[in-house]
């Protein structure tokens, strides 16, 4: 009989004394031989009670429970996780947050992968994360010492689900899935719920620590698997629970932003550049909660653009349209090349009618000529791009297109979207542009 893998749980810990005793509690109830597993804390500065809590509950536990002190000079969990990787002794490595309770059979489910498909990287199904609603009321009915027996409750709760299943991101069925080849898989391994082996780590290098604060150092960490050819897996069974809490969203989108510049010039290729604005697109219901964006539902166009549309010159051969919200846009404005940013993650491409649409994450540009006559772009849609984006849109639709139809409205005020109609009229000197407001 092949005997169990010793598995070290990898635990970032900073000010979590609110629930570290939850998250103990539920390791501690796990099916796995308590035998096998290490837990290992690495204490990133805490104030609070944190280590104090997990160095008393390590006193009484069958369970070997480590922490270990990780300087402090600034947020930077890659640092934080590469000093618990040196002192891991298990071959397989389990990585959750302070904020985090394992199921069950959550370090069995991942251990039974990581057999199955040797030298893989497996994410599993993870409740309330991201809980935008966060709601304390239902928190209060979820069992926190004992997460496996609220599973009915998480799993009937619309509130609680794993943001990852969304049509953004992935469309999950079945107890695994197997995402290689899939555009952009790399995105949906997050480290508050990964097992990887440890001569993997040894083999293609840890976390990089250039990335500081909040955002994108896991899922670098995910792309070096994924350009090494690891079979990339999500595994329903292995489920975990993240308690919601408030967050500092504006300052993790600066943080998020910085560490894509890092990331972007690291590997500076097509997907990671598009990874910039689809992440911005695809989070938009979490954005539009903060104030931050508004976008235009077709629903609502229909009542404001449809009395623009006599305006619109009448389409020269080819028109692409960027930035669409759904299908009946690229019926509204004659459309025959559509890029729907909100396409399901695994629909690449596809004709309807007499328009071919496009998903933006894995996008490769399938124009090689000024073959498009016209592109069309509702800029509303792409007000919270950057200046490098934006010059990235201009650059591609001066090399496919002869026309710009750049469409903007009211939502805004005139002073913010100034600065894009004076970037698009300097950076397309070469286009016949025409800049039409919806009134």
């Amino acid at each position: 009989m092949q005997q169990e893998p010793y598995v070290t749980l990898c635990i970032p810990l900073k000010n979590g004394e609110e629930h570290i005793h939850h998250v103990l509690a539920n390791i501690s109830r796990t099916a796995y031989p308590h035998e096998k597993i290490e837990v290992i804390f690495g204490d990133h500065g805490s104030t609070d009670n944190s280590k104090k809590i997990v160095q008393e509950y390590g006193k009484n536990s069958p369970l070997i429970i480590k922490i270990i002190d990780v300087s402090y000079n600034g947020p930077n969990r890659a640092f934080n996780r590469n000093q618990i990787i040196k002192h891991a002794g298990g071959s397989v490595l389990l990585f959750i947050d302070h904020d985090i309770l394992v199921s069950q059979d959550f370090i069995s489910e991942h251990v039974a992968m990581q057999r199955r498909f040797p030298g893989c990287m497996v994410t599993g199904y993870t409740f309330g994360k991201e809980s935008i609603t966060q709601l304390k009321t239902d928190i209060a009915m979820v069992n926190l010492n004992n997460i496996n027996s609220s599973f009915t409750l998480l799993q009937s709760s619309h509130e609680f689900k794993d943001i990852r299943e969304s049509e953004g991101f992935i469309q999950n069925q079945g107890y695994h899935e197997i995402l290689n080849g899939i555009p952009g898989s790399w995105r949906l391994f997050w480290t508050c719920n990964l097992s990887v082996l440890k001569k993997d780590i040894e083999e293609l290098g840890g976390f990089d620590e250039h990335f500081t604060g909040w955002g994108l150092e896991d899922e670098e960490f995910a792309y070096k698997f994924y350009l090494a050819g690891k079979t990339m897996i999500i595994a329903n069974r292995a489920w975990a629970f993240h308690i919601p809490h408030s967050t500092d969203t504006r300052r993790n989108i600066v943080s998020w932003r910085k560490n894509w510049n890092h990331f972007f010039h690291k590997y500076p290729c097509r997907e990671i550049e598009l990874l910039y604005f689809f992440e911005a697109i695809s989070s938009g219901e979490f954005l539009l909660k903060t104030n931050l964006v508004l976008f235009m539902p077709a629903s609502w166009q229909k009542t404001v653009i449809s009395r623009l549309v006599p305006d619109i010159p009448k389409r020269e051969g080819e028109r692409l349209g960027l930035f669409m919200y759904d299908e009946d846009d690229a019926r509204l404005f004659s459309l025959t090349q559509c890029f729907l940013p909100f396409l399901p993650w695994n629909r690449i491409n596809y004709r309807k009618e007499d328009c071919c649409f496009y998903s933006l994450m894995g996008f490769k540009t399938p124009f090689q000529d000024k073959s498009i006559h016209e592109t069309l772009i509702i800029a509303d849609n792409i007000i919270i791009l950057n200046e490098m984006i934006v010059d990235h849109i201009l650059t591609e639709m001066e090399r496919v297109s002869r026309k710009l139809i750049l469409l903007y409205g009211d939502i805004h005020k005139e002073e913010i979207f100034s600065g894009y109609i004076d970037t698009f009229e300097r950076k397309l000197d070469k286009l016949d542009i025409d800049i039409i407001r919806i009134k």
